[in-house]
């Protein structure tokens, strides 16, 4: 398989001001909601990633099988970012801290390649079935920062200048085993094992020559009952009741641990944070931790032929969770993260449909839910103290969520409109 496409996007992720929602700038609240407060017009996101992939099925035999993938993607791209009143200090490393301002362009590329391998094998036996899977994961991608041109520039800058240029490399290896075991005729169990490894690598930052390696590994597995209730008869349901407990773990993005493109965390404004002081070298600073899941859930569904219900009860609870802290932004608008203590999720959630004549059913589900820091400090940036959020609810975050959907086949309209019509 060969696909992918070139994009040319104008930027337009700054949000406006209510005035403009409202429509009160020019009184036409069509043309003022759309305003775009990037107003330079070669403010555009170029990207082109194209894509390379195998995939191929064995069936070695009659009860085994084996799939693999393999792919490999290239994404090269950039966009141009037009600033003003910016203190130049903050790309030209050497002047004093607003000893000189300036409008720039400034230019932000990527060229990226990544590579994988994901084989699975299924073998279906007189117990059930297992499967055994893994994962081989490459990225390698440099970020360069690069000045286009400024109404005042230093003596001396060289065309292209850039204020950023650095490597990163990710691996990731993981493998699994996933098993489904009939122990009697209406008992099922699910039960599952994850290993996996992930590495971040910065390397060959020409300016700060700062370096970083950060590794992260995790054994999680998964275990599950699944029970028939009640058989599917005449005027009885097929009932089931299930539960399950699991593991799980996530990584912090590499820019969570590091961010090179941001002049506040550069060796020149957190020297302690590098080991060799102003001059960079290997970051010794703070990183975030992964975040780790145990969640529990249980429930019951039933089915009729032409209707069903179900509940479902889930409580998640997660351990040095990954958040965004207090609303920060970088740069470049981007949520800043921190890990929180302590985070549970819980909630029950009911699905329902019925299907009362042919062609029209009703459908929809309700979620009733408890999300909240349950241990939780962030720092106050106008104090900068710490400030206890524990108890509270996690912003963003409906207490409660219901939908309700209708389908129906084109023929029920059409009778429909026959009867009506006779």
């Amino acid at each position: 398989m060969f696909y992918g496409g070139p994009e040319k996007t104008h930027l337009a992720y700054e949000g406006v001001s209510k005035e403009y929602l409202s429509g009160e700038v020019t009184g036409d609240r069509e043309s003022d909601r759309r305003f775009n407060p990037l107003t330079y017009s070669g403010e555009i996101d170029n990207f082109f990633q194209p894509h390379y992939e195998l995939h191929d099925m064995w069936r070695l035999k009659d009860n085994v099988t084996l799939d693999n993938s393999f792919y490999i993607f290239r994404g090269d791209g950039y966009y141009d970012q037009f600033r003003t009143d910016q203190d130049l200090s903050q790309y030209f490393y050497t002047l004093a801290p607003e000893s000189l301002t300036a409008y720039l362009l400034r230019r932000r590329n990527i060229a990226e390649i990544d590579g994988g391998w994901v084989p699975r094998a299924t073998w279906k036996h007189k117990y059930g079935q297992t499967v055994f899977g893994a994962e081989v994961r490459l990225h390698d991608a440099h970020h360069e920062g690069l000045i286009q041109w400024a109404s005042e520039l230093p003596e001396g800058t060289r065309p292209d200048y850039h204020y950023y240029d650095y490597k990163v490399n990710k691996q990731v290896y993981a493998g699994y085993v996933h098993n489904l075991f009939q122990i009697t005729d209406p008992l099922r169990a699910m039960v599952d094992l994850q290993v996996k490894s992930q590495r971040y690598q910065m390397k060959e930052d020409q300016v700060f020559d700062v370096t970083l390696v950060k590794s992260f590994s995790a054994v999680t597995p998964r275990v599950g009952l699944n029970y028939r209730l009640i058989d599917a008869q005449a005027n009885k349901p097929l009932a089931i009741a299930y539960a399950n407990v699991s593991l799980a773990q996530r990584e912090p993005a590499f820019r969570d641990l590091y961010n090179a493109q941001d002049y506040y965390s550069s060796p020149l404004i957190a020297p302690n944070r590098f080991a060799n002081g102003v001059d960079g070298g290997e970051y010794i600073g703070p990183t975030l931790d992964d975040e780790k899941l145990i969640n529990f859930e249980i429930g019951s569904i039933a089915q009729w032929q032409r209707a069903h219900v179900g509940v479902n009860y889930y409580r998640m609870e997660l351990t040095d969770a990954i958040v965004t802290d207090n609303g920060q932004l970088d740069d470049l608008g981007n949520l800043l993260s921190a890990n929180a203590d302590k985070v549970r999720h819980q909630g029950i959630e009911i699905v329902a449909a019925i299907e009362p004549i042919e062609n029209l059913k009703f459908s929809g589900n309700v979620a009733i839910a408890d999300h909240k820091f349950v241990k939780y400090s962030e720092v106050d940036w106008n104090t900068y103290e710490l400030t206890a959020r524990d108890g509270n609810r996690i912003g963003q975050d409906p207490e409660y969520l219901a939908n309700l959907q209708v389908d129906h086949a084109r023929e029920f309209l059409y009778d429909a409109w026959r009867a009506i019509c006779r």
